[in-house]
């Protein structure tokens, strides 16, 4: 086995590096290949606003010249110093079953991290906030919402045997449309809407998502603050986000809970539509961009990844307006099915109102963290 670091600027190099889990999931329709665009950027030390402030390396392990293993590991400069912490982000960990492999690759990663002073390394978790974060532990034949990570169940005993541990879970879980909204909420929301004076806007064009993307800035920055990892985001990054959201999901999917004009709430559901981008096997071009553009429109399937109430609006009953308006969203479309998405294990509120509304948890993400020395 040898491992070596690969060179982004290198065509060859980069491509040997996305095609190790090409070959590991050859066989596995559950898979879904990301787009190649998506993985362009993240190597793109000229445009990925990641690069602006922090530095990351990408890693490799060959068996008789052929790649069988790859990791990446981010020195996120902007977390390091905004929590004054040694740790570190390790991602696009894919590796054969086989300890030697991920030993020789792993040694080689951490080699570079300690050379920048990072003395932890958590993850899998992602080059900006908000991206899909851990390894799937349980799950394993379920539809996964879009952009979380999928992976062979053996992944968790191959980072034990290299010295990680279990970091935290995240929990998503599954709606049908079928179910019966509970009456008591509906009756809560309704009354707190009337008391409080709550109004839920919908939006209706891509033109006005595009407007409120210089005020995700503030939202995200409030609504996160205190959740463990959080670290403030630039705007170069809000505008990734942004033009994500935008490209992923539809207007009417987007709900902004307002009093008087100060927004106390927000809910973005996306169609999932992963069986089309299993299809187009990340490729936008010549007809990929039209097969996903129609699964956009047709999916049966909601993920809901972005519903929160702003910290110090949390009390005041606006959680059960939201969760009224997460209910309407599923049975007011063309949805059979909805996911709700990576709920942390330590969020007890939100875990057990989820399961008061019909959510049953199938899904299950680690993140893990060792300690270098």
């Amino acid at each position: 086995m040898r491992a070596r670091r690969i060179e982004v600027t290198d065509q060859r190099e980069r491509r040997e590096f996305w095609e190790v889990a090409e070959r590991l999931y050859a066989d596995d329709d559950r898979w879904i290949h990301p787009l190649r665009s998506d993985q362009r950027f993240m190597m793109d030390v000229d445009h990925h606003p990641f690069y602006a402030h922090s530095e990351a390396a990408f890693f490799l392990v060959e068996d008789d010249g052929t790649p069988v293993g790859r990791v990446a590991i981010l020195n996120n400069v902007r977390y390091r110093s905004f929590h004054n912490d040694d740790s570190g982000f390790f991602t696009l960990f894919e590796c054969i079953n086989d300890d030697e492999a991920a030993s020789a690759l792993l040694d080689v990663a951490f080699q570079w991290a300690r050379q920048r002073g990072i003395h932890r390394l958590v993850g899998p978790r992602g080059f900006i906030q908000g991206e899909a974060a851990g390894l799937l532990i349980d799950g394993f034949e379920e539809r996964l919402p879009m952009g979380l990570n999928y992976n062979p169940p053996y992944y968790d005993r191959l980072l034990h045997a290299q010295g990680f541990q279990k970091l935290t879970d995240y929990h998503t879980g599954y709606l049908t449309g079928e179910y019966a909204f509970p009456e008591r909420v509906a009756r809560i929301a309704a009354q707190i809407r009337q008391r409080r004076g709550y109004r839920v806007h919908v939006l209706q064009t891509e033109d006005e998502m595009r407007s409120l993307i210089p005020h995700v800035h503030r939202i995200y920055n409030e609504a996160f603050t205190a959740v463990p990892g959080y670290y403030p985001m630039t705007e170069a990054e809000i505008r990734v986000m942004g033009q994500r959201i935008i490209s992923l999901t539809r207007p009417e999917l987007i709900k902004l809970v307002y009093k008087d004009d100060v927004i106390h709430g927000f809910m973005i559901a996306y169609p999932n539509i992963a069986p089309a981008l299993r299809k187009v096997r990340g490729r936008m071009f010549p007809f990929g961009w039209l097969r996903l553009l129609l699964a956009k429109r047709a999916s049966t399937w909601l993920d809901f990844n972005g519903v929160g109430i702003l910290p110090r609006f949390q009390g005041t009953g606006a959680n059960a307006v939201m969760y009224d308006e997460m209910w309407k969203t599923l049975k007011e479309g063309p949805y059979d099915h909805g996911l709700a998405v990576q709920i942390r294990e330590e969020n007890d509120r939100s875990l057990a109102d989820v399961k008061t509304l019909g959510v049953t948890f199938n899904i299950l993400h680690r993140l893990y963290h060792r300690h270098l020395g």
